[in-house]
């Protein structure tokens, strides 16, 4: 294992070839948009729902930061106390939250082999230090 890299639940639970067949469904029927699987953060605190279905179908042409604005307006988490809502990357990275990078220009940098995207949530500004 990568120490540089989260550990993601979807990865562990499905192999390469069914993640594959899966991300091959979804843009065979949604060509214009891009897979994310977001799981929340061990360290978040109880205001933030874990996902019941953590694959997410997002249009390309949405920026990142419409993206997690959504995320969090689905969610109904209210920032309480002017507190946020924090996404990394799959390699530790933290997602600005006014990040105007497309969903297609950010797929193509962090997309894995798979072709998902993988992204963390907290509302704890810094990922745990072990790396989860």
């Amino acid at each position: 294992m990568d120490p540089a890299r989260f550990i993601f639940t979807y990865r562990c639970q499905h192999k390469l070839k069914d993640r594959l067949r899966h991300h091959a469904d979804l843009t065979a029927m949604y060509p214009d948009c891009a897979l994310v699987v977001l799981e929340r953060f061990p360290n978040a605190t109880n205001l933030l729902p874990v996902l019941d279905q953590p694959n997410i179908v997002v249009h390309k042409k949405w920026s990142v930061g419409h993206f997690c604005y959504k995320v969090q307006r689905d969610m109904g988490y209210e920032p309480i106390f002017l507190r946020e809502m924090y996404f990394w990357t799959h390699d530790k990275l933290r997602i600005p939250p006014r990040y105007s990078c497309s969903m297609e220009e950010f797929e193509k940098v962090y997309a894995r082999e798979d072709g998902i995207i993988y992204l963390k949530y907290s509302d704890v500004p810094s990922p745990p230090p072990e790396g989860e």
